[in-house]
């Protein structure tokens, strides 16, 4: 254990100013370190890490540094009480060019971080450097498929059955997952994305007479709400005019006969295939990053090699392109139209107040061995030397 004397950093960098470095910082004290940033911080502050188990290891431990950790609910999320959240954007988990989509929570947490940025001016932001790379959805998208319902409003279930359908929630006879619904009578029961419990509706001729969360277990309601968000259920728009515009591009983009091509035969007939993710630049005239959704007083903080980490990623996708993109049945896009390259990122990122963690193996100066703190029985306070410590206000990592 070692004792720190902060701070680690004496001022924050600001937007335009050169990058700051902390050094021989070990592993154990990067967190400490970030939520000390952050605190200091009226920005929020994007943490850049290797790779995706290093952010999920990150905001476990910030919860802890920052006193959350009494505040978080069954799924680990931080409460409304919290003022300093902490947003965590995490990767696809799948393989570039894959034919499978994101799992259903994955893509629930990640439509979630990208809808919290729109009013999140303090705070910080986690996410793997391949996961910044990612080309995003406008925000547009986000913002125009976001709906709020709440007790008393007028609600047509044919009507919003089909607005759930063409924001990519698919009708099931039980909801379990994310991005499902299913009707039953005058009850709708829903499970929006980016929530943590899956919400009954339950109606009085065309008003919402009751909002409650249910457990999808055992399906028996919880807590009554009294309003609640729903979010698009993919990434993508399955709306007509994001089926016609894909439909457009894939003609722009891709020579052969569309006819002989099941991702497109599924897309036009308003079906998500597995993969279709990896067509996202069709759904849209213009694609988004995630700096597009940064305030731009943001402040950044990079942990580790993300230089070669990002190197790494491209190398990957590079192979897999090569492999796949023979496939007429299956053609591919450019890594360029899905991925943003390395030189470009770290160009994007140059304005932004950065601050660089590295050499995170040897020891800090202002980090000092744990003193004796052992108890001695024979003394008139056996626990004298831990008191002192505890006392001193300073920390221990």
């Amino acid at each position: 254990m070692l004792i720190l004397q902060p701070p680690l950093i004496d001022s924050l960098p600001t937007a335009g100013s050169p990058l700051k470095t902390l050094s021989n910082l070990p592993k154990s004290a990067i967190p400490l370190a970030i939520a000390d940033i952050a605190s200091r911080s009226n920005s929020l502050v994007l943490v850049l890490v290797e790779k995706s188990q290093d952010a999920q290891q990150l905001v476990n431990a910030l919860h802890f540094y920052l006193g959350q950790e009494h505040h978080l609910d069954a799924e680990g999320e931080a409460d409304g009480s919290v003022d300093l959240p902490i947003v965590h954007l995490p990767d696809w988990e799948t393989l570039p060019y894959d034919s499978f989509s994101p799992h259903e929570d994955i893509t629930s947490e990640r439509l979630k971080a990208l809808s919290q940025l729109s009013d999140l001016h303090r705070g910080l932001l986690i996410l793997p450097i391949q996961t910044l790379a990612h080309r995003l959805p406008p925000r547009e998208h986000l913002d125009g498929q976001r709906f709020v319902l709440t007790t008393g409003d007028t609600f047509d279930l044919h009507t919003e059955r089909r607005r759930l359908e063409a924001s990519g929630y698919h009708a099931v006879d039980t909801v379990h997952e994310h991005g499902e619904f299913a009707v039953r009578g005058a009850i709708l029961d829903v499970f929006p994305m980016g929530s943590q419990q899956p919400l009954r509706i339950e109606l009085f001729d065309t008003e919402i007479e009751s909002l409650r969360a249910f457990d999808p277990d055992t399906q028996r309601t919880i807590t009554k709400v009294d309003s609640v968000t729903l979010l698009p259920a993919r990434e993508i728009p399955l709306t007509e005019t994001g089926i016609t515009t894909f439909r457009n591009h894939w003609h722009e983009t891709f020579e052969g006969n569309p006819r002989d091509c099941s991702i497109y035969q599924d897309v036009s007939s308003g079906l998500a295939p597995p993969g279709v993710e990896y067509y996202a630049p069709l759904f849209f005239n213009h694609m988004a990053t995630l700096f597009d959704y940064l305030p731009n007083d943001t402040q950044t903080v990079r942990i580790g090699a993300l230089h070669q980490a990002l190197e790494q990623f491209w190398g990957d996708v590079g192979t897999r392109y090569e492999s796949l993109r023979h496939d007429r049945r299956k053609p591919i896009l450019a890594p360029e139209k899905l991925f943003v390259r390395t030189e470009e990122l770290f160009s994007e990122l140059k304005p932004y107040g950065s601050i660089e963690i590295r050499d995170p193996d040897t020891q800090h100066p202002r980090l000092r061995p744990l003193p004796d703190v052992t108890f001695d029985a024979k003394a008139d306070d056996p626990a004298a030397k831990i008191k002192r410590l505890m006392q001193s206000g300073q920390s221990v990592v």
